[in-house]
């Protein structure tokens, strides 16, 4: 199980690239007073791992170390808002994008987005696995 919630290098490798290296809460100026100043950027799942979020593009997003913490601890009271802002930002990225999807589950129906770049992602209904497959 905790290999499906892990992020494959070629996801992360996905999710920089989507996401210009740069932190998702940063670009949109959200709570910057102390957020910014630890540097560096980390892949934050929109559906937790403890929540089986499976470690995929469609559930990644890059963050600062700041805004991570903030969405991970809830410490301020703001995790709801951030958490509608990620699945927002999902649901505008990948057409059908459900917290479903990107959850894993032993039996659970087969989801398909379209990336882009002409590829895309699909959730194999046995294992719940994604992997990534060309469109031809």
């Amino acid at each position: 199980m905790a290999r499906q919630t892990e992020f494959t290098a070629k996801a992360r490798k996905a999710i920089h690239k989507r996401d210009q290296e740069s932190c998702f809460f940063c670009r949109r100026g959200y709570h910057m007073e102390n957020a910014c100043r630890y540097g560096g950027l980390q892949i934050m799942h929109v559906v937790p791992r403890s929540q089986l979020g499976l470690g995929i593009e469609q559930n990644g997003a890059l963050g600062c170390i700041g805004h991570h913490g903030i969405l991970d601890n809830g410490n301020r009271g703001l995790r709801g808002e951030m958490q509608a802002m990620l699945e927002d930002y999902m649901q505008g990225m990948y057409p059908g994008w459900s917290r479903e999807a990107v959850t894993y589950s032993k039996y659970g129906k087969k989801q398909v987005w379209e990336a882009p770049g002409g590829s895309r992602n699909t959730q194999d209904n046995m294992d719940g696995i994604s992997f990534l497959e060309e469109i031809v």
